[in-house]
C-alpha cells in the first residue's frame, strides 16, 4: 500500500475560501503523485487568487 497526500493552507493574513483550499490541495496531491510513491506535498493558497475570490 502506498499513500500520496496533498495539503493546503491559507496565507496569513488573508482569507481563503473552501474552494480555494480544495483546489490547492488537489494540485498538491497531483504533485505528490508526480513525485512518486509515499509523498506528502504541502502548498499555500496563492495570495492573488485569495484576493480575487
Amino acid at each position: 500500500m502506498t499513500v500520496s497526500i496533498g495539503v493546503a493552507s491559507c496565507p496569513t493574513p488573508g482569507p481563503c475560501t473552501s474552494q480555494q483550499l480544495m483546489k490547492t490541495a488537489g494540485q498538491a496531491l497531483y504533485e505528490a503523485k508526480r513525485q512518486g510513491r509515499n509523498r506528502i506535498q504541502a502548498q499555500q493558497v496563492n495570495r492573488e487568487e485569495s484576493l480575487d475570490a
